[in-house]
């Protein structure tokens, strides 16, 4: 036993000392980059320019040459015509003409100008007096509002108007007397304001013909970079940091990289049209600055994160038309990101991506309050302090747990499931066993569940843990289903075996409950429900609907509806049965690991595919891949969780985070372009718009491929095609757009092709290219017309031929051979059938059903009741019947019928059928009847589509109108009568001007509709007005369209409300960032800024102040005050910090009563204590808060970046400190951190953590103290005095105590010590009935309304009186409030509770309060016992003080009693009780007597 016990602690040593990793940081990646490099085509990963052409594609220049990319394929474009040519130029600037050109400059050959319909190359030649060599490097080139090219090369700068085929030198660096001077131009920017020029210090106005102006001379400093501004001007980056400049005015946004930084050095600018900046750096990513707050973010490559920009320079930064960000760096490429960020953010363990197999492996997932709690396959157990961004390793408990079961420590721990029990411990199932874990303590057992299982490597095996009542589940690994009590000591096991009503298999997969309290297993082999009535399992596998016997996940809607996900996708449950004929499964992999519901009734699904956002009602399928930031395609079963508003799944490579109300759809339209085409495998030219694609009559095969422009996700980007005049169906495919025809029969066809972005939005616009397939010569109309001239010939001697005899007849046979032709020719011509009902024979005849029914010859004919029985739909018959009668009876004038037909391939078509009695007999009756038949399919399904489309669109949510080409009203929904205000025949001639709104100028709406004209569509937001004249913001979409028959334009009109929307997502945003008392910004704004001035700080080499401010005393003035002024009072606080702060200063509020400053530039701690002291001196006025002056002193701690830490955390932990130091040095002062206040942090902290080892409160004692009777030297009472172990030893209550008071713990620490104490107290009674304790109060606990009720309870709890029980307090405790204290003192006295002033004479009494005061005792300080025979000031003022408590009755104690000669002194002045080491130190309750064994 001695061995396996030296062995088991032997391992848990090697684990601590191996295992225990600490605390380290985690990586959140909120941005994925992707690549495009030599790998996926690029000739060259040297990116020297980068332009976007108005069709769509991607241009990307490099050192090599040219390239185009379509989202599928990079190709080359050579500029060369000599395909032997060795090299191709290199490409150094792009620029879009806006038509179908674009300008491609060179650094060695100069502009040429490439035409993208037929890809062929003009040279621009410069200006002949020009530097020739220097004129054709060019740098930049830049394409204005206007159409006109400038060009920036050595040479200087050169402009070409639009249509010229000249350029003018606009400036030289050598020529003399510009404002440019001779200096190297930084480079040059389109706005509204012109065409502008950076060089040196200066920014210019340029223009051909004339001089520059200077618009801006060395206000910003020098300049590094400029760009165009979306709102107007330009930016500005210069060594001051980003300036913007509009209209003559320049403003700085934000001081981003200083001079004392050089090494940094940006190379591009690109506002992206979100408030946001971007900054191309040299060798350091990118950087964004936020305009609107000055906050930056930094994109570096982090090692081992996948989809982080490398360590490169940014060479080119360009945003395209769907917003997506492209960056071409000088060595990896292109990489491209979504400027608005990805939909998902990646979680990562750092330390943990060294061990790429189960690293960042998580299994399980599991939430409470900021912590996250991770499962890991093989890397044990782990917990994510969110708001701190570290990961916490928790293994090392699991070892320990093992240890005190005798087992030693595994290489490695998986843990597969994750739970809260209803007691907030959390459960781990792992491969080594079910462990709770206690949070609070920071410990965890084992459960002994598996002590009755069969020994082997899976004994211990737990995959999965449910609470239900009283009951533990378990599902393990190999032994099914365990059912447990609470300490899972007593357990009940359920297996698959050949007994009805067994589990269907031992390997349990998932175990949940729904909302109706059933128990659900899912196994390798089914799903499995417990019937608790009948102690069985119900088994449903896939002869019960489901698509997979591998049950994964289970959910239960908030609507009780119960999804069941599976290795063969998902399945709902309806019944007893199971359906899953769904959209989501129509995919190769649709197996469904984890399922989790989001507010708006979205199931979200992740897979061995991404993760899939459901529509129960299947109306969207949304798919997501690594593209949209997930970790990878493969997730993890049951691994998931939710917090706050996120949802969080794992998977193979981490975990990934998103809030699903912020991940919207794109609604992005990309535009379709054909990329290649073909005949017979031989490439075509490019297509020119409007001309057909032509076959010869010996070409088969026409082979096309087309690419949606939406660079996002190309992989989902959506294909359809369909060709008119051979198949009316889409063909639809996704990924790629292609399409191969073959073997046309000769004709003219239609191709039309469309596709959608990568989140399957269809762009509404068809493209339709023209297909004509030549007929081979025998096939011509010339050779047809051979062939009939031929024809008649033939006929002509044929004729001759025959006998004139019967001429006559043959001459009548042919008339009324033609009549007949005549007949079924009109017949054929106008679609319609023929028939002829024999009333004799009963049969009838038909001709021409082929083209309608798809009848053969032998069924022209048949009896009319077969044709009745066969042929017409039941639900018609009747109809037709009665109306042949009607007609043969001659009732009516004709017959005229619509009823349904069966067709040669079983479906019914509608028809209309008229006819008409032809022959009658003599005596009148009807003998036959003949007429005609046609399809009127398309015509009733036009109809109905027809009417549902007019009532979708007469019900629909949306407000839709139509104008005519005047832009005038002529219809409109109901929703668009709402929102307003007129009746549909009240608005019907109103131009659409009625609702425009104050809020635009007026030449916004005309831009609007020129717009819509010269493009058939507008879209966007705009303000209205309704009939009342209230403004509403719309999102409008406009489309002109024709009307089919007439070709007249008209508009549709389709615009939603979204005022109230707007105004939530303004809230959102503030309230995401700004503490909702005081505006100020939040603890999450903090850090952001925190870590934002960090990183600015190390790259300028400024230091950074900190100032952490706490308010003294306010929690008193709160409970005293009540809640509600407290808050005024913050709020108060919040706006004097802010007036008297510099204007760079940050201030948050950190929570509660504390406030954090950041000081930037600061020089030092004198300049940092300087500000705090101005604090401290407009803290010394009042504040007024509901009318009455409020005196509130802060306390102020001052720590420095670099001095002091160069981390948030230690800056922040130092900051507090050096406040807790000065509210210990009395409050309303300043303390910068030293070194020493460290460890008084550091006992703070261990106090903290002392504390939250709650209820027995482990780390803390309580010891006692006799009080004697000094009549007879005998002990009546004791003082419980509480005592504080650490690890360093015991810690005196004068340093621990006023921590407690501070952080508040003294609340919960002190009912800690009365509950001890009376415990104590009711088993010393049992032996001396009318023994005693004496507790000391604070003032936190006086003042609680609680107290009194907390003390009964106590006292009941004991089983003792309140006479069992002393309450020591203060006299300052007792005169902070005074009232206050005597009510509360009088409820306790209520309760039979003793009340004696502690300390007393060493604060200040109100004489006339202590008489009103319920007080039973007075307990003089020892600092009047000490020096008593010595010191006749203090004998006298002992006497007085017992002469006092004599007079009014009150009983005294003195305290410190050291010597005899003290204690003879107060037994002669009739003092009744001591107290002191005389008689015994403070020591624990089994050291007093033999009483308390």
């Amino acid at each position: 036993m001695t061995d396996r016990l030296t062995a088991a602690l032997i391992c848990v040593c090697m684990a601590l000392f191996f295992a225990w990793p600490g605390s380290v940081h985690s990586v959140e990646r909120d941005l994925v980059f992707r690549q495009l490099s030599a790998e996926r085509g690029l000739y060259q990963s040297t990116i020297s320019a980068l332009a976007q052409d108005r069709a769509g594609f991607i241009w990307i220049g490099t050192q090599s040459g040219l390239h185009r990319f379509d989202g599928q394929a990079i190709e080359f474009i050579r500029m060369t015509e000599d395909p032997e040519a060795p090299t191709e130029p290199f490409v150094s600037a792009l620029a879009s003409d806006g038509a179908d050109g674009l300008y491609v400059g060179t650094a060695t050959a100069g502009v040429a100008q490439l035409d993208l319909r037929t890809l062929r190359f003009e040279s621009l030649p410069p200006t002949a007096h020009l530097d020739t060599k220097r004129a054709q490097q060019v740098l930049q080139l830049i394409v204005d509002e206007r159409g006109d090219l400038w060009i920036a090369s050595h040479a200087g700068l050169e402009f070409l108007e639009k249509g010229a085929n000249r350029r003018q030198v606009v400036w030289t660096p050598a020529k003399q007397g510009s404002a440019l001077g001779t200096r190297s131009m930084v480079g040059m920017a389109a706005s509204d304001i012109g065409m502008v020029v950076a060089v040196g210090t200066k920014l210019l106005q340029v223009a051909a013909g004339r001089e520059p102006t200077v618009l801006l001379d060395g206000d910003a400093g020098k300049i590094d970079a400029i760009a165009t501004r979306k709102r107007g001007g330009v930016w500005i980056k210069s060594s001051r940091g980003l300036y913007s400049f509009n209209r003559g005015a320049s403003r700085l946004v934000a001081t981003i990289n200083a001079q004392a930084s050089s090494s940094v050095v940006v190379s591009n600018l690109l506002d992206d049209g979100r408030d946001g900046v971007w900054y191309g750096l040299s060798g350091h990513g990118l950087l964004r600055v936020d305009t609107e707050r000055g906050l930056t973010r930094w994109f570096r490559g982090d090692k081992g994160v996948p989809g982080t920009l490398p360590a490169d320079n940014i060479t080119v930064l360009v945003l395209d038309a769907s917003g997506l960000l492209w960056a071409g760096t000088e060595y990896s490429g292109v990489w491209t990101a979504p400027s608005e960020g990805s939909r998902f953010r990646l979680i990562l363990d750092l330390p943990a991506i060294a061990v790429p197999i189960s690293g960042n492996n998580v299994r399980a997932l599991a939430a409470r309050g900021d912590a996250i709690y991770i499962g890991t396959e093989g890397q044990g157990l782990k917990r994510l302090h969110r708001r701190l961004d570290y990961i916490e390793d928790l293994s090392p408990w699991l070892a320990l747990a093992l240890a005190d079961a005798g087992f030693a420590n595994p290489a490695e721990i998986r843990v597969h499931g994750l739970r809260f029990a209803p007691s907030g411990e959390l459960w781990a199932a792992t491969s080594e066993g079910a462990f709770a874990l206690d949070l609070e303590a920071g410990t965890a057992r084992l459960a002994p569940m598996h002590r009755d299982l069969p020994a082997g490597p899976l004994q211990r095996f737990v995959r999965n843990v449910l609470f239900d009542g009283d009951s533990i589940w378990f599902g393990t690994q190999a032994h099914g289903i365990l059912r447990c009590d609470r300490e899972a000591s007593h357990c009940r096991q359920f297996r698959a075996d050949a007994r009805p009503g067994s589990l269907s298999n031992d390997l349990i997969l998932m175990l949940e409950k729904d909302v109706t309290g059933r128990i659900w297993a899912g196994t390798l082999d089914g799903l499995n429900r417990y019937d608790p009535n009948n102690d069985r399992w119900i088994v449903f596998d896939q002869d019960d609907g489901l698509p997979s016997a591998v049950v994964r996940s289970l959910i239960s809607t908030e609507e009780g509806v119960i999804f069941v996900g599976t290795h063969g996708g998902l399945a709902r449950l309806e019944g007893d049965r199971f359906v899953h004929d769904f959209k989501v499964n129509e995919v190769p992999d649709p197996t469904v690991y984890a399922m989790a519901e989001d507010p708006q009734g979205i199931l979200w699904l992740s897979g061995n595919r991404g993760l899939v956002a459901y529509s129960p009602d299947g109306s969207s399928v949304l798919r997501f891949g690594p593209e949209d930031g997930l970790q990878g395609y493969e997730f993890n079963g049951g691994s998931v969780t939710a917090i706050e508003n996120e949802l969080l799944f794992g998977g193979v490579g981490g975990i990934n985070a998103f809030e699903p109300s912020k991940v919207r759809v794109s609604r992005y339209t990309a535009p379709l372009a054909v990329t290649a085409w073909s005949i017979d495998g031989a490439a075509g030219a490019p297509l020119v718009p409007g001309e057909p694609l032509a076959l010869a009559a010996h070409q088969r095969q026409i082979s096309l491929s087309f690419s949606a422009l939406d660079f996002r996700a190309p992989s989902r980007n959506r294909y359809a095609h369909r060709l008119l005049g051979f198949d009316d169906q889409w063909v639809e495919g996704v990924g790629r757009g292609h399409v191969n025809l073959t073997n046309l029969a000769p004709g003219s066809y239609t191709l039309q092709l469309r596709a959608s972005n990568s989140d399957g939005v269809w762009n509404t616009d068809i493209v339709e290219i023209p297909v004509v397939v030549a007929s081979p010569w025998w096939a011509t109309p010339q050779a047809r017309l051979i062939y009939v001239l031929l024809a008649i010939c033939g006929l002509t001697l044929a004729y001759i031929g025959f006998n004139r005899r019967r001429q006559r007849r043959r001459a009548y046979i042919e008339a009324l051979r033609l009549r007949e032709d005549r007949l079924k020719l009109s017949l054929w011509g106008s679609g319609d059938g023929f028939w002829d009902w024999d009333l004799q024979s009963n049969q009838i005849h038909r001709d021409g059903l082929d083209r309608i029914l798809g009848l053969s010859d032998s069924e022209m004919v048949m009896d009319i009741g077969d044709w009745k029985a066969g042929e017409v739909h039941p639900d018609d018959l009747p109809k037709v019947n009665e109306r042949i009668f009607r007609h043969v009876h001659g009732q009516t004038e004709h017959y005229e019928s619509e009823h349904r037909l069966r067709a040669a391939n079983g479906e019914w078509v509608w028809v209309l059928a008229r006819g008409k009695v032809v022959e009658r007999d003599a005596a009148g009756n009807a003998r036959r009847v003949a007429g005609t038949v046609r399809n009127i399919e398309p015509q009733r399904r036009a109809q109905h589509e027809a009417r549902i489309a007019t009532e979708v669109i007469r019900t629909m949510s949306e407000a839709v109108a139509v104008l005519d080409e005047s832009f005038c009203f002529q219809q409109c929904n109901l929703a668009f009568e709402r929102a307003s205000g007129f009746v549909a025949s009240e608005l019907r001639g109103l131009p659409w001007s009625t609702f425009d709104s104050s809020k635009h100028d007026p030449a916004f709406y005309r831009l609007r509709c020129d717009a819509l004209m010269k493009h058939g569509r507008w879209r966007g937001e705009c303000w209205q007005r309704d009939r009342k004249g209230d403004e509403y913001l719309f999102a409008v979409d406009a489309i002109l369209t024709r009307e089919r028959e007439t070709d007249a334009p008209y508009v549709v009109l389709v615009q939603n409300d979204i005022t109230a929307r707007k105004l939530a997502e303004v809230e959102l945003r503030h309230l995401a960032s700004f503490d909702q008392l005081t505006g100020l910004a939040n603890r999450t704004a903090l850090m952001q800024e925190l870590h934002q001035r960090l990183s600015e700080a190390r790259v300028r080499g400024a230091p950074i102040a900190m100032l952490f401010i706490d308010l003294d005393r306010f929690k008193q003035i709160n409970d005293s005050l009540g809640h509600a002024a407290g808050d005024e009072l913050l709020r108060a606080v919040g706006q004097r910090l802010v007036s008297h702060l510099p204007q760079l200063a940050f201030v948050a509020r950190q929570g509660g009563d504390e406030f954090i400053v950041l000081l930037d530039d600061s020089a030092g701690a004198r300049q940092a204590s300087d500000v705090a002291h101005r604090l401290l001196a407009a803290f010394a006025a009042p504040l007024e808060i509901r009318g009455s002056d409020v005196k509130i002193t802060p306390s102020v701690g001052i720590s420095l970046y670099p001095e002091h830490a160069d981390n948030a955390e230690d800056l922040m932990r130092f900051a507090d400190a050096a406040m807790y130091a000065a509210k210990s040095e009395g409050r309303n002062t300043v303390v910068v951190f030293r070194d020493e206040l460290a460890s008084h942090g550091k006992l703070r902290l261990a106090l903290e953590h002392s504390v939250r080892r709650g209820p027995d409160f482990a780390d803390f004692a309580v010891h006692y103290q006799p009080i004697l009777r000094l009549s007879d030297r005998q002990p009546i009472a004791v003082e419980a005095l509480l005592r504080w172990h650490t690890a360093d030893g015991q810690v005196s209550p004068s340093v621990f105590v006023p921590l407690l008071e501070e952080s508040g713990s003294i609340i919960e620490v002190g009912r800690f010590v009365l509950h001890e104490a009376l415990r104590q107290v009711a088993h010393w009674r049992r032996s001396r009935p009318e023994f005693r304790v004496a507790v000391n109060l604070s003032t936190l606990q006086l003042l609680r309304s609680e107290l009194t009720s907390e003390i009964r309870h106590a006292l009941e709890a004991a089983g003792v009186p309140g006479s069992a029980l002393e309450l020591e307090l203060t006299e300052t405790l007792l005169m902070s409030n005074p009232e206050q204290a005597i009510l509360t003192l009088s409820e306790l006295k209520a309760l039979g509770v003793i009340i004696a002033v502690d300390d007393f004479g060493t604060g200040y009494s109100s004489l006339s309060y202590l008489k009103r005061l319920p007080i039973d005792k007075l307990k003089i300080d020892r600092e009047f016992i000490r020096d008593l025979i010595e010191d006749p000031d203090d004998a006298v003022i002992v006497e007085t003080m017992l002469a006092m408590a004599q007079a009014l009755k009150i009983r005294a104690t003195a305290e410190g009693v050291e010597n005899e000669a003290q204690l003879a002194f107060l037994a002669e002045h009739g003092c009744q009780e001591a107290q002191g080491f005389l008689f015994s130190r403070p020591l624990p309750a089994e050291a007093l007597w033999s009483t308390a064994e």
